[in-house]
């Protein structure tokens, strides 16, 4: 069922820290096996996997906390963007497939990140800081070395680089 809904959402409603009950004991564990997750704007999601592993989980129809969406932590600073959706979430992924989640899904959802980078938002994070927003990349590439083999990687960017710079597509747009 977990992998079923991170599939689907890629985490959205897992993690949601005032709708999850965990086990005391199973919650300190998950802790314990990952102390670094606490620096990780999602290390719920890992707890969430963590306890429902080895604890049950139970999904409901009944809606008892509904989430709007509009401007948040996540959205107002941009190096805050950039550092939870394309390093802590991506790690995240990488966390979860170590811990016997599907890989597919986990390198599927790491993948799905990197197709969806919002170039000009980091960018604009990259020059009013420069040192975190580096780090925060430098981390993503880990994850994403860790999840896709090199090849198919450089395939994608050469492919996205080609596709950015096409002659054809450069007339078309000045016609």
């Amino acid at each position: 069922m977990f992998e079923h809904c991170l599939e689907k959402r890629g985490g959205s409603g897992l993690s949601l820290t005032t709708a999850l009950i965990y086990r005391t004991k199973l919650a300190k564990q998950a802790l314990q096996d990952w102390k670094l997750g606490l620096d990780n704007a999602f290390v719920q999601l890992y707890w969430t996997y963590y306890c429902a592993v080895r604890g049950g989980f139970k999904v409901s129809q009944e809606n008892y906390l509904e989430c709007t969406a509009g401007e948040h932590h996540f959205t107002k600073k941009p190096e805050v963007f950039v550092k939870s959706m394309y390093a802590d979430l991506p790690a995240i992924y990488v966390k979860l497939m170590a811990e016997g989640c599907n890989p597919r899904i986990c390198k599927g959802l790491v993948l799905k990140s990197f197709k969806k980078i919002q170039w000009p938002l980091v960018l604009k994070a990259l020059l009013r800081h420069p040192l975190f927003v580096l780090n925060s990349l430098l981390r993503y590439l880990g994850s994403i070395r860790r999840t896709q083999p090199v090849s198919f990687m450089c395939a994608f960017i050469v492919h996205k680089i080609r596709a950015k710079f096409d002659p054809r597509r450069i007339e078309n747009s000045n016609a």
